[in-house]
């Protein structure tokens, strides 16, 4: 499958990541549009790419400024240390990206894309549509 984005977009969306080693930034995103395909996500692929491979990057400890989703459970003042709620219900199958504010963006283009698919697509056609075919 072809990359959907290359490093110097996703770079221009989210700087934070520059000093990752360019061949890291590069497989994540290979891996990010296999998750995205662009038939799917249409005219949102772009983006919906560089989102997901942000959260995956966080993710994995390679963090950029601001990356956090949910709010402080614990802190620490010596060697500064934080932990995270997730932004979504435990248990939620969302919870995985709902840890960084690059999965919370995510969830809410794949609810707008998938809305205006819905929307937009030719109405169904066949003998589970009700009867109604063009």
């Amino acid at each position: 499958m072809a990359v959907n984005i290359d490093r110097q977009y996703f770079l221009i969306l989210f700087s934070e990541f520059s000093k990752i080693d360019s061949a890291v930034v590069a497989a994540y995103i290979d891996i990010a549009s296999n998750r995205v395909p662009a038939s799917v996500w249409g005219g949102n692929v772009q983006y919906a790419t560089a989102l997901m491979t942000a959260h995956m990057l966080c993710s994995r400890g390679h963090t950029g400024s601001g990356s956090a989703g949910g709010a402080i459970t614990a802190e620490q003042v010596g060697d500064l240390s934080r932990s995270y709620e997730t932004v979504a219900e435990k248990g939620s199958g969302d919870a995985w990206l709902s840890s960084t504010r690059y999965g919370v963006d995510f969830i809410a283009l794949r609810n707008e894309t998938i809305v205006a698919m819905g929307v937009t697509g030719a109405p169904p056609c066949g003998p589970w549509s009700g009867g109604w075919c063009p």
